[in-house]
């Protein structure tokens, strides 16, 4: 089943959230995505994962797609704060 396989990349990501590197983590959810790719925790983690390394334009781009697939998730909420600390 690809949402629980997602899921369970997902959880991985997670863990890849706390520690380092974050390109593990970036890599979870990034086959997260490739099974479910309007998850918008997925989404918004990969850009925290993102930021975190140091790619802040990959991270923006993901956190504009947690705010167009799911408007009114918290996790858009969540990105649009994100969003408005790098204006």
């Amino acid at each position: 089943c690809a949402w629980a396989t997602g899921e369970v990349y997902a959880d991985l990501g997670v863990a890849g959230v706390t520690a380092r590197p974050y390109n593990e983590c970036g890599a979870a959810y990034n086959r997260s995505l490739h099974a479910y790719p309007a998850s918008p925790i997925a989404l918004l983690r990969f850009g925290l994962c993102a930021q975190r390394a140091g790619h802040a334009d990959v991270a923006r781009r993901y956190f504009a797609r947690v705010m167009a697939v799911a408007p009114s998730a918290s996790e858009a909420v969540e990105a649009q704060k994100y969003l408005a600390m790098w204006e």
